[in-house]
């Protein structure tokens, strides 16, 4: 099958008045990483992509989204590595989204400038982003999750991996805790939920992250609801999905997994526990 993908452009950031190299990441020696920014209203978006040279023509792109460390060249190189697809992370800088694990919030739509760093990307490359697979660490797990619950018509498969807290299927609480609509938003979740629940997806948190370390959201609402703990946060919320889906008769694909020889550290879950390889592998049933 010949290749619809463009030639990668000049590797740059691009920015109004000039231009900066990017940095080469040294773990993915088969393509040429670049950073582009898009601006979505007042904030800008840079974010990092990866082609490699043997990128699968049909393959969806794999979407990687940092958590507060802000490490996605880190995040495109561990990925990059491993397979086939185009690597996309975005770069949620903390000036400009300082909030953007909560998708929407006080106006700002971190949901909207990542489509339009999507169709930025499908500009320069030709690769199709009318569905990506999306992986999220931490703040970036939080982000994922909701952006699948409002869109999850963008998204084919997610990976969450050691999200601090959810948004929990349930009309009871407002947006972020659960799906009713907050004060300033109508999000209408409920009529998404249902496309939401067939999503599959894969939730790993280390097997060493127990602590209630200051990056640990300690609401008590939280903690009364969700568990005091990222791992036992994630259980109650893999099922509460489950007996959602169930509920509404939807056959659903979600799956929980400790990490072995890790806590809450990124480098530490790829390296020790063979993160990016589970979550490849997640991705990659479905092709």
């Amino acid at each position: 099958m010949t290749s619809t993908l463009k030639p990668p452009p000049s590797h740059q950031v691009r920015q109004p008045g000039r231009s900066v190299s990017a940095p080469v990441f040294a773990r993915a020696p088969d393509c040429r990483p670049k950073i582009i920014r898009v601006r979505q209203g007042e904030a800008p978006l840079p974010y990092y992509y990866c082609i490699p040279g043997r990128a699968e023509v049909d393959a969806r792109p794999l979407i990687a989204v940092h958590g507060v460390s802000r490490n996605a060249p880190e995040q495109v190189a561990a990925f990059a590595a491993r397979t086939g697809r185009v690597v996309v992370a975005p770069l949620f800088r903390t000036k400009d989204w300082p909030h953007y694990q909560w998708v929407r919030r006080r106006g700002r739509r971190a949901d909207e400038a990542f489509m339009a760093a999507l169709d930025d990307l499908a500009s320069r490359t030709g690769v199709s982003v009318d569905r990506v697979d999306v992986f999220g660490f931490s703040g970036g797990s939080q982000f994922a999750h909701r952006f699948a619950m409002l869109h999850p018509d963008r998204v084919g498969r997610l990976a969450l991996a050691s999200a601090g807290w959810y948004t929990f299927p349930f009309r009871r609480d407002p947006f972020p805790y659960g799906i009713a609509s907050n004060r300033t938003e109508a999000l209408r979740l409920d009529r998404t939920l249902h496309d939401f629940l067939q999503i599959p997806t894969l939730v790993t948190v280390g097997a060493a992250d127990t602590e209630r370390d200051p990056g640990l959201r300690k609401e008590r609402i939280i903690d009364l609801r969700q568990g005091i703990t990222r791992v036992e946060r994630g259980v109650r919320w893999v099922v509460a999905v489950r007996r959602k889906a169930e509920r509404a008769g939807i056959k659903t694909a979600i799956e929980f997994r400790t990490v072995a020889g890790c806590g809450h550290s990124f480098d530490d879950c790829v390296d020790k526990g063979g993160l990016a390889d589970q979550v490849v592998d997640w991705f990659e049933r479905a092709h």
